[in-house]
Order: C-alpha cells, then sequence, then structure tokens
C-alpha cells in the first residue's frame, strides 16, 4: 500500500470541523501541518473518539481558539513531543475530561 502526504493549508481553520459522524481520522499522520499557522476550530464539533495528533508540527500555529470545542466524543489525545502536548491541553475549549499525552 503507498501513501501520499498532503500539505495542510497555512489556514487549517475548520478543516475537520462538523464531521458529528465520524469517530475516528485513518492516517491523520500523512497530513503536513508543518506550515500550518492557523487551527482555529479545526476539529470543532465532532464526534471523535480517538485524536492522534502525534505527527502534527505545532512550532508554527499561532492560533488554536476552539481547536477542540465541541468534541465531546474524545477520551484520548496524543501529542508529538511534549511542547505539542502543553499546547494542545491549554486549549480554552478542550473538554475538561480528557488530557493529551506524548507517545512514546
Amino acid at each position: 500500500m503507498h501513501y501520499i502526504v498532503i500539505s495542510a493549508p497555512v489556514n487549517s481553520s475548520y478543516l475537520f470541523s462538523g464531521f458529528k459522524k465520524v469517530t475516528a481520522i485513518e492516517n491523520i499522520n500523512y497530513l503536513d501541518t508543518s506550515k500550518v499557522t492557523n487551527m482555529s476550530n479545526l476539529f470543532n464539533n465532532n464526534s471523535l473518539i480517538s485524536l492522534d495528533l502525534s505527527s502534527f508540527d505545532m512550532s508554527k500555529v499561532t492560533n488554536t481558539g476552539s481547536m477542540l470545542g465541541y468534541t465531546i466524543g474524545v477520551i484520548a489525545g496524543y501529542a508529538r513531543i511534549q511542547a505539542d502536548a502543553d499546547i494542545f491541553n491549554a486549549i480554552e475549549s478542550k473538554p475538561s475530561t480528557y488530557s493529551f499525552v506524548v507517545l512514546n
């Protein structure tokens, strides 16, 4: 099986927003986020159960407002490095029932 890497737009706000019946996004690790600056509302209003963002490069992201708003289903979240986990965990819209950890 072959995969391609897709570069996320610099403004990726609402990219995965409103997927109310989707519980998982497979192969999200093939999404290149190295140039993204805006991730506001990225996963807003969906039913994801697990969210593995361990491949996300957050180094240029300046806006994460409501990135995880209304994501009531997430019970596990994963980040690439501790600095990214700290960014995800500091998002005001993130439900308090879960936190992001670094995958080893």
